[in-house]
């Protein structure tokens, strides 16, 4: 499949994340991070690579800046965390009460699909993150809204035919409410 690839509209969210890595690591160091970060942009984003790429480096610029043991988005993972518990708890209960598989799955992808939003960019990491209770009741809100493209029943009939599946995740609090489609998908 096709990556996604760095566009002019990727600066405005590396800069965003540059001025939140300097935030995150405080005081002198965290301007020369900032700083340095905001860089990654004025030399030039390469159309070739994926956004991750230049997050990623901004976020080990950030990193070397705080020091060793430090983890400058420590607080915000936290709270995402804190917001994925009674997630999982709410899927857990609307999935167990799906008429048969097929259901399930399409209750545990809705889930799945919502719990993107506690990405720390989909969830506003540029700027102040909502408090646990509020971000979890955005993606409860979310979760139980329509999807924008169901593919699910076709994702269900593909899913009984495989024999492997792959499954590529990017951590944080939206894993806990994944791995309830991954159980499904088994």
């Amino acid at each position: 499949g096709a990556l996604i690839k760095t566009d002019p509209r990727c600066a405005a969210c590396v800069r965003s994340e540059a001025v939140v890595a300097g935030k995150a690591v405080g005081g002198r160091a965290g301007v020369g991070a900032s700083t340095e970060a905001q860089g990654i942009v004025d030399r030039g984003l390469s159309p070739e690579r994926t956004p991750s790429v230049w997050l990623t480096e901004v976020h080990r610029i950030a990193a070397k800046a705080a020091g060793a043991g430090k983890a400058p988005f420590e607080a915000a993972r936290t709270l995402i965390r804190n917001a994925a518990v009674p997630l999982v708890q709410h899927a857990e209960r609307e999935i167990a009460g799906a008429a048969d598989a097929k259901a399930r799955f399409a209750i545990a992808s809705r889930w799945s699909a919502a719990a993107t939003h506690l990405d720390p960019r989909a969830a506003g990491l540029g700027s102040e993150l909502a408090k646990p209770e509020e971000l979890a009741d955005q993606v409860i809100r979310l979760a139980q809204g329509p999807l924008a493209v169901d593919d699910s029943d076709v994702a269900f009939e593909l899913l009984k035919k495989s024999r492997n599946v792959l499954f590529v995740h990017d951590g944080l609090g939206e894993l806990s409410l994944d791995l309830l489609l991954v159980g499904e998908i088994l």
